[in-house]
């Protein structure tokens, strides 16, 4: 499926046209599940053959080798790539990489660990302003929610449509709540987050920020969700 970042930016893109009245983008064509692992990360994915030009001879070795054993041979190649992306690097490839590949697992980490951190900072709030928990909760959730994950994204959205000769976005406020109504995998992550702060006692920790991440995702875009034990959890069937 593809990951939430690049669903999230494709709902900004179409949520913009709805309300500005512009036609679609061919981009929101983009299919939600193909079978590679780099569709998660908005990549294309897939092995091809290029020359040393970057041209894409894929179908010249089909026609040299013979379609069979051409399709053959990339399917093993494919799921090899596949698998090994999914196993991540062994410890004796690590050094290599983050000196010849920059790879730095400590930097998506760092930032997964930042975003627990800002939950813990809205409980402190909520703690410190025991009315909010009586109050417009689920508002406060959806304004902390829209700054801290969306907000970086929203403005450089902006700033494309103006440099591609575009109009300026200037969203009213109605505008902008019908705009974040119809990020459907974001209204799901505010609902459980909701849910989770009107428990003060409830511990934020690193796991559920994946799961959550995870569910708004499937729950907004497939047919059937199954989650864990987890208390606060409710399995879904849509």
């Amino acid at each position: 499926m593809l990951g939430r970042p690049t669903l999230g930016h494709l709902e900004f893109i179409a949520g913009i046209a709805s309300i500005t009245g512009e036609p679609l983008p061919d981009e929101l064509a983009y299919p939600l599940i193909r079978s590679t692992i780099g569709h998660a990360f908005g990549l294309v994915g897939g092995l091809k053959i290029v020359d040393e030009h970057g041209n894409d001879k894929t179908e010249d070795f089909r026609r040299a080798t013979g379609t069979v054993e051409f399709d053959r041979t990339m399917a093993e190649l494919n799921f090899k790539l596949e698998h090994d992306a999914l196993r991540g690097p062994a410890d004796d490839e690590v050094d290599d990489l983050r000196n010849q590949y920059g790879y730095r697992p400590e930097i998506p980490l760092a930032t997964h660990e930042s975003r627990v951190g800002f939950e813990r900072d809205t409980a402190r709030v909520l703690k410190e302003n025991p009315k909010l928990h009586r109050g417009r909760l689920r508002d406060l959730i959806t304004a902390r929610e829209f700054v801290h994950e969306w907000l970086d994204m929203f403005t450089r959205i902006r700033i494309d449509r103006v440099n591609s000769g575009q109009p300026a976005f200037e969203p009213t406020d109605d505008q902008m709540r019908t705009l974040l109504t119809s990020m459907s995998q974001a209204q799901v992550a505010i609902s459980v987050k909701t849910r989770f702060h009107q428990n003060p006692a409830h511990v934020w920790k690193s796991n559920p920020i994946t799961d959550i991440d995870a569910i708004s995702v499937a729950y907004a875009y497939c047919e059937a969700v199954f989650t864990d034990r987890e208390p606060g959890w409710l399995t879904v069937s849509t």
